[in-house]
Protein backbone atom coordinates (compact mmCIF):
# COMPACT_ATOMS: atom_id res chain seq x y z
CA UNK A 1 0.00 0.00 0.00
CA UNK A 2 2.73 2.30 0.99
CA UNK A 3 4.60 1.49 -2.05
CA UNK A 4 1.73 2.39 -4.49
CA UNK A 5 1.05 5.76 -2.93
CA UNK A 6 5.24 6.77 -3.30
CA UNK A 7 4.95 5.61 -6.94
CA UNK A 8 1.47 7.60 -7.36
CA UNK A 9 3.32 10.34 -5.86
CA UNK A 10 6.38 10.00 -7.97
CA UNK A 11 4.14 9.98 -11.18
CA UNK A 12 3.92 13.86 -10.74
CA UNK A 13 7.64 14.50 -10.98
CA UNK A 14 7.23 17.24 -13.24
CA UNK A 15 5.63 19.55 -10.57
CA UNK A 16 7.67 17.52 -7.83
CA UNK A 17 11.18 18.52 -9.39
CA UNK A 18 10.38 22.39 -9.66
CA UNK A 19 8.97 22.31 -5.91
CA UNK A 20 11.76 21.40 -4.79
CA UNK A 21 14.32 23.70 -6.75
CA UNK A 22 12.17 26.33 -4.91
CA UNK A 23 12.38 24.81 -1.49
CA UNK A 24 16.02 24.28 -2.14
CA UNK A 25 16.72 27.76 -3.05
CA UNK A 26 14.37 29.41 -0.61
CA UNK A 27 16.05 27.20 2.33
CA UNK A 28 19.77 28.07 1.08
CA UNK A 29 18.80 31.69 0.96
CA UNK A 30 18.68 32.05 4.51
CA UNK A 31 21.33 29.92 5.34
CA UNK A 32 24.64 31.82 6.74
CA UNK A 33 27.95 32.09 5.65
CA UNK A 34 30.80 29.74 7.15
CA UNK A 35 33.41 30.07 4.70
CA UNK A 36 34.03 33.80 3.55
CA UNK A 37 36.01 32.15 -0.08
CA UNK A 38 32.92 30.57 -0.95
CA UNK A 39 30.44 33.15 0.13
CA UNK A 40 28.17 34.42 -2.53
CA UNK A 41 25.53 37.38 -2.52
CA UNK A 42 21.68 36.16 -2.91
CA UNK A 43 21.63 38.62 -6.17
CA UNK A 44 24.31 36.67 -7.68
CA UNK A 45 23.04 33.13 -6.65
CA UNK A 46 19.15 34.35 -8.06
CA UNK A 47 21.33 35.41 -11.86
CA UNK A 48 22.71 32.13 -12.12
CA UNK A 49 20.26 30.17 -10.84
CA UNK A 50 18.17 32.10 -13.38
CA UNK A 51 20.42 31.71 -16.43
CA UNK A 52 20.16 27.58 -15.17
CA UNK A 53 16.87 27.35 -15.04
CA UNK A 54 15.72 29.53 -18.16
CA UNK A 55 18.64 26.91 -20.33
CA UNK A 56 17.44 23.87 -18.50
CA UNK A 57 13.90 24.47 -18.94
CA UNK A 58 14.46 25.70 -22.80
CA UNK A 59 16.49 22.56 -23.73
CA UNK A 60 13.77 20.54 -21.80
CA UNK A 61 11.19 21.69 -24.38
CA UNK A 62 13.17 21.80 -27.39
CA UNK A 63 13.87 18.08 -26.20
CA UNK A 64 10.40 17.19 -26.51
CA UNK A 65 9.68 18.80 -29.53
CA UNK A 66 12.42 16.70 -31.26
CA UNK A 67 11.56 13.04 -29.67
CA UNK A 68 7.90 14.03 -30.87
CA UNK A 69 8.82 14.73 -34.74
CA UNK A 70 11.29 11.91 -34.47
CA UNK A 71 8.34 9.24 -33.27
CA UNK A 72 5.91 10.75 -36.16
CA UNK A 73 8.23 11.90 -39.26
CA UNK A 74 11.37 9.73 -38.32
CA UNK A 75 13.53 12.47 -38.47
CA UNK A 76 14.51 15.50 -35.44
CA UNK A 77 15.45 19.17 -35.68
CA UNK A 78 18.56 18.62 -37.08
CA UNK A 79 17.07 16.84 -40.13
CA UNK A 80 14.42 20.11 -40.72
CA UNK A 81 17.36 22.60 -40.61
CA UNK A 82 19.31 20.82 -42.92
CA UNK A 83 16.30 20.12 -45.28
CA UNK A 84 15.44 23.91 -45.16
CA UNK A 85 19.12 25.04 -45.78
CA UNK A 86 19.25 22.50 -48.73
CA UNK A 87 15.62 24.24 -50.09
CA UNK A 88 17.68 27.61 -50.47
CA UNK A 89 17.22 28.92 -54.04
CA UNK A 90 20.70 29.94 -54.71
CA UNK A 91 21.52 26.27 -53.87
CA UNK A 92 21.38 23.72 -57.56
CA UNK A 93 19.66 20.76 -57.18
CA UNK A 94 21.50 17.22 -58.47
CA UNK A 95 20.58 17.02 -61.93
CA UNK A 96 17.77 14.51 -62.46
CA UNK A 97 18.93 11.35 -63.96
CA UNK A 98 16.16 9.26 -65.98
CA UNK A 99 17.15 5.47 -66.71
CA UNK A 100 14.90 3.96 -69.19
CA UNK A 101 13.86 0.51 -67.94
CA UNK A 102 13.44 -2.64 -70.23
CA UNK A 103 9.88 -3.56 -70.98
CA UNK A 104 9.11 -7.17 -69.96
CA UNK A 105 5.52 -8.74 -71.49
CA UNK A 106 3.85 -11.54 -69.92
CA UNK A 107 1.49 -13.40 -71.79
CA UNK A 108 -0.33 -16.54 -70.12
CA UNK A 109 -2.43 -19.44 -72.07
CA UNK A 110 -5.04 -21.49 -71.09
CA UNK A 111 -3.79 -24.66 -71.70
CA UNK A 112 -6.26 -26.59 -73.95
CA UNK A 113 -6.92 -30.49 -74.08
CA UNK A 114 -7.82 -32.02 -77.54
CA UNK A 115 -9.46 -35.71 -77.98
CA UNK A 116 -9.38 -37.25 -81.53
CA UNK A 117 -11.86 -40.05 -81.51
CA UNK A 118 -14.06 -41.52 -83.84
CA UNK A 119 -17.37 -41.37 -84.40
CA UNK A 120 -18.80 -44.36 -82.60
CA UNK A 121 -20.20 -47.06 -84.44
CA UNK A 122 -22.02 -49.89 -81.97
CA UNK A 123 -24.16 -49.03 -79.13
CA UNK A 124 -20.69 -50.28 -76.87
CA UNK A 125 -18.28 -47.59 -78.40
CA UNK A 126 -21.00 -45.22 -77.87
CA UNK A 127 -21.43 -46.21 -74.21
CA UNK A 128 -17.35 -46.34 -73.62
CA UNK A 129 -17.53 -42.99 -75.36
CA UNK A 130 -20.34 -41.41 -73.38
CA UNK A 131 -18.15 -42.83 -70.12
CA UNK A 132 -14.38 -41.25 -71.05
CA UNK A 133 -16.12 -37.83 -71.61
CA UNK A 134 -17.62 -37.92 -68.18
CA UNK A 135 -15.05 -38.96 -66.93
CA UNK A 136 -13.10 -35.97 -68.34
CA UNK A 137 -15.69 -33.70 -67.85
CA UNK A 138 -14.94 -35.04 -63.72
CA UNK A 139 -11.44 -34.40 -64.30
CA UNK A 140 -11.59 -30.52 -65.15
CA UNK A 141 -14.25 -29.89 -62.62
CA UNK A 142 -11.98 -31.45 -59.88
CA UNK A 143 -8.79 -29.38 -61.49
CA UNK A 144 -11.12 -26.18 -61.46
CA UNK A 145 -12.20 -26.42 -57.61
CA UNK A 146 -8.46 -27.02 -57.12
CA UNK A 147 -7.15 -24.29 -59.20
CA UNK A 148 -10.12 -22.00 -57.59
CA UNK A 149 -9.45 -23.41 -53.61
CA UNK A 150 -5.71 -22.07 -54.13
CA UNK A 151 -6.69 -18.85 -55.50
CA UNK A 152 -9.01 -18.32 -52.49
CA UNK A 153 -6.48 -19.59 -50.09
CA UNK A 154 -3.86 -17.18 -51.59
CA UNK A 155 -6.30 -14.18 -51.03
CA UNK A 156 -7.18 -15.37 -47.90
CA UNK A 157 -3.47 -15.77 -46.47
CA UNK A 158 -2.52 -12.02 -48.36
CA UNK A 159 -6.11 -10.37 -46.59
CA UNK A 160 -4.60 -12.04 -43.15
CA UNK A 161 -1.66 -10.78 -43.52
CA UNK A 162 -2.29 -7.63 -44.65
CA UNK A 163 -4.71 -7.58 -41.71
CA UNK A 164 -1.86 -8.53 -39.17
CA UNK A 165 0.15 -5.73 -40.17
CA UNK A 166 -2.85 -3.35 -39.90
CA UNK A 167 -2.99 -4.10 -36.27
CA UNK A 168 0.78 -4.33 -35.62
CA UNK A 169 0.52 -0.02 -37.55
CA UNK A 170 -2.33 0.65 -34.82
CA UNK A 171 -0.81 -0.85 -32.14
CA UNK A 172 2.29 1.19 -32.97
CA UNK A 173 0.43 4.14 -33.50
CA UNK A 174 -1.50 3.65 -30.14
CA UNK A 175 1.97 3.34 -28.29
CA UNK A 176 3.68 6.27 -30.13
CA UNK A 177 0.29 8.38 -29.38
CA UNK A 178 0.63 7.11 -25.09
CA UNK A 179 4.39 8.25 -25.26
CA UNK A 180 3.75 11.89 -26.23
CA UNK A 181 0.90 12.33 -24.60
CA UNK A 182 2.69 11.05 -21.43
CA UNK A 183 6.42 11.46 -21.45
CA UNK A 184 6.14 14.83 -24.28
CA UNK A 185 4.02 16.85 -22.25
CA UNK A 186 5.45 16.11 -19.02
CA UNK A 187 8.95 17.27 -20.24
CA UNK A 188 7.22 20.46 -21.78
CA UNK A 189 5.14 20.97 -18.21
CA UNK A 190 8.88 20.78 -16.41
CA UNK A 191 10.60 22.71 -18.81
CA UNK A 192 7.80 25.43 -18.74
CA UNK A 193 7.81 25.52 -15.02
CA UNK A 194 11.81 25.64 -14.97
CA UNK A 195 11.54 28.60 -16.89
CA UNK A 196 8.56 30.27 -15.36
CA UNK A 197 10.91 30.20 -11.62
CA UNK A 198 13.74 31.17 -13.69
CA UNK A 199 12.48 34.24 -15.31
CA UNK A 200 10.41 34.90 -11.36
CA UNK A 201 14.32 34.75 -9.81
CA UNK A 202 15.59 36.63 -12.29
CA UNK A 203 13.18 39.35 -11.64
CA UNK A 204 14.12 39.41 -8.13
CA UNK A 205 17.68 39.44 -8.25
Amino acid sequence: MVYSIIKWILRAWPFLVPAMIVLLHQYTSTLPCHFQWMCWSNQTIDKYLSFGLNISGGLLVIYSIDSNLGLFKKGNLLTLLKNWMKSFPMIKGEPLIIAAQPCHSVSTAIPGRIELTKPPESIEELYRYTQEQISLLRKDLKNERRNRDEVLNKITNEWSTKHSLLNKSISEINEQLKSVAIGGVKLQVLGVLLVTYGSYVGLSA
